[in-house]
């Protein structure tokens, strides 16, 4: 299926996929973006324990991606783009060659590299390995906690059980409890239907204690240093608004996300797909791999809020599956249908290479074009910089300092003052009558989506307020 020349075609094009381009690539993300400056005030003297964004108390998600980050910006000296996604692209490296070992090691060779074929060219992957989100950190973690039971339960040793447990907690460590729903109920529902003993992995004592000993310490210190009412309205805000949240995305929506991102993959389930469910019933590995992959879809399904990234820790064992299902089609193929498999394998590859590591830039470059000018102009300028409403989390990054956002009250505050200064307001904003009185030195008409703009606003106690226009007719 995978000739020598075309697997080593496959790591060269991996190896470009995952870094080429990393560190000029544009912020295209605003979660991207509050990653980075979260890490970035770390750097600049911020606590490590209590960390914050634009001056103000994160806790929303636990600090480890931020903490790589933060020890990396350290380490080379720099806050750069390239430096703050390291901890996701270095995640996904590592997850692709624990993958090929974990699938080298029970099914064969051939497998394996299928199996990095599949994630390696999955876009939803590769979109997250090269972007400074923590969503990759938390699919290694998960990924590799199912790898590590499942090799406990094949060759034993307590120090693999051990190892599973510390992954749970360091992906607890990195997005919270949720993590857990890729780990207890796929093990749970593989113990029901397939092979009771793998129970033993969930009511282990000491894996519960090596789980919380590596998660619980930072979660005790956020408990006794920050004021009850903001822990609760994180809790009401992040988990219990996700679940019952009015108005969410249709049940089946995580299909098209899987289907997206394993197309044209996942046809092989369908070809023909009564061996499929035979094979199914008849490995053990096989289940293991749809129970890690099937069962937090359903769960993540019934969840009222919907993300594709929140799919993302399924994508490793479910591309485990569909390269043993490649592999046992290969052995069946016909010389033609292996050949137009291999110049699929390639027009992926190359496909995926140049859309991540140059057109996706182009693409949505509503997302950053107007950033560079921004930034420019505001540091041009030595008058302080205020936002109006909403956060201007990417600028905020490029500028290396917090932008206060005040709101109709606290801008007439600002007023009163008497002090001159300028605020950033978007297109959203720009008939708000707090913004009456103010002079509009700059407009940019794009400013991260395509029907926004963004307008730059100063007042000076000095200057008369400009003459509203005439009433057009």
């Amino acid at each position: 299926m995978l000739p020598p020349p075309l697997r080593l075609g496959l790591l060269l094009a991996l190896a470009a996929i995952l870094f080429w381009n990393l560190w000029s690539a544009p912020i295209l993300s605003h979660n991207e973006a509050r990653r980075m400056v979260v890490a970035q005030e770390i750097v600049r003297g911020g606590h490590w324990l209590l960390p914050t964004m634009n001056g103000e108390l994160y806790i929303t998600k636990p600090p480890l991606y931020t903490w790589a980050q933060a020890l990396l910006a350290r380490l080379t000296g720099s806050t750069a783009p390239g430096v703050l996604r390291l901890p996701s692209t270095l995640s996904a490296l590592v997850l692709l060659v624990a993958l090929f070992r974990f699938v080298a090691r029970h099914e064969g060779r051939q497998a394996a590299w299928l199996a990095v074929l599949v994630l390696g060219t999955s876009q939803l992957f590769v979109l997250h390995a090269r972007n400074a989100e923590i969503e990759m950190m938390l699919t290694l973690w998960c990924a590799l906690a199912l790898m590590l039971a499942w090799d406990h339960l094949r060759q034993g040793g307590r120090w693999r059980l051990a190892a599973a447990w510390a992954c749970q907690g360091l992906a607890i460590l990195t997005k919270g409890p949720v993590a857990l729903l890729f780990f207890v109920p796929p093990v749970l529902v593989y113990g029901v239907l397939v092979e009771r003993r793998a129970w033993r992995l969930l009511t282990w004592p000491w894996g519960w204690l090596i789980c919380l000993g590596v998660a619980l310490p930072w979660y005790l210190y956020v408990w006794l240093h920050v004021d009850r009412a903001v822990i609760d309205a994180i809790l009401q805000r992040d988990i219990l608004a996700k679940v019952h949240r009015k108005g969410g995305a249709p049940f089946y929506s995580y299909l098209g996300v899987i289907a997206g991102g394993f197309l044209p993959w996942l046809a092989v389930f369908f070809m023909p797909w009564r061996r499929t469910l035979a094979v199914l019933r008849a490995s053990p590995l096989e289940a293991w791999l749809a129970a890690a992959s099937l069962v937090p879809l359903v769960i993540l399904s019934l969840f009222s809020a919907k993300h594709g990234k929140y799919a993302l820790p399924m994508f490793p064992l479910l591309a485990a599956w569909t390269g043993l299902r490649l592999a046992d089609w290969g052995q069946r193929a016909t010389p033609r249908a292996r050949r137009l498999f291999q110049a699929t394998a390639v027009v992926m590859l190359a496909g995926t290479l140049v859309f991540h590591a140059w057109l996706a830039p182009v693409v949505w470059k509503h997302r950053h074009q107007a950033l560079p000018s921004i930034v420019a102009r505001l540091q041009s300028q030595s008058l302080p910089v205020y936002a109006y409403r909403a956060r201007p989390i990417q600028l905020i990054y490029l500028l290396g300092r917090p932008v206060p956002v005040v709101d109709a009250e606290g801008l007439t505050a600002l007023r009163r003052s008497g002090r001159p200064f300028l605020l950033l307001a978007d297109s959203r904003y720009e008939n708000d009558p707090a913004l009456a009185g103010l002079t509009r030195v700059a407009h940019w008409p794009v400013y991260l989506k395509k029907h926004r703009g963004l307008g730059l606003y100063r007042f000076d106690p000095d200057r008369p307020a400009p003459a509203p226009a005439p009433e057009r007719r």
